[in-house]
């Protein structure tokens, strides 16, 4: 998936009017965030699997993963964005609901298997999953 699509995948399927900026800011917030809650070498397969441009937000600090909630994983994304903990849970869904799209099953199960099961909420397939595809909003490539 190319970084553009990627970006308006985000920007379409968020809440409130994200723009394609503030698609950015998700993905980046999002990504940064998760890269310091995986193992050095989930956050960088994950990567490998990235349009370039989003591969940055995954680098590693060579930390040990935090053991981060998703409260406080939603509390960091609000902050380093601005808004409230409710809008950043929309972004960080739509940002995951686009790698679901962008990297394979494989490797977004692997993501998973590392995060607490309370992640689960952030990878739920959105309500209008079971639409019949007609009734999908499908990003533009």
């Amino acid at each position: 998936m190319e970084y553009e699509v990627l970006v308006r995948y985000v920007e379409q399927i968020a809440a409130g009017g994200l723009g394609y900026e503030g698609a950015e800011r998700a993905i980046a917030g999002t990504l940064t965030i998760l890269a310091r809650c995986l193992p050095e070498d989930a956050a960088r397969n994950l990567a490998d699997q990235l349009p370039l441009e989003a591969k940055g937000y995954l680098a590693h600090t060579g930390a040990r993963p935090e053991a981060l909630s998703l409260t406080g994983f939603l509390e960091r994304l609000a902050n380093l964005e601005g808004v409230s903990t409710s809008e950043a849970f929309d972004r960080a869904r739509a940002v995951m609901d686009a790698l679901r799209e962008a990297v394979t099953e494989h490797e977004l199960q692997k993501v998973r298997a590392q995060l607490p099961d309370e992640y689960e909420a952030l990878f739920a397939l959105p309500a209008a999953s079971g639409w019949p595809d007609t009734h999908r909003h499908h990003p533009h490539p």
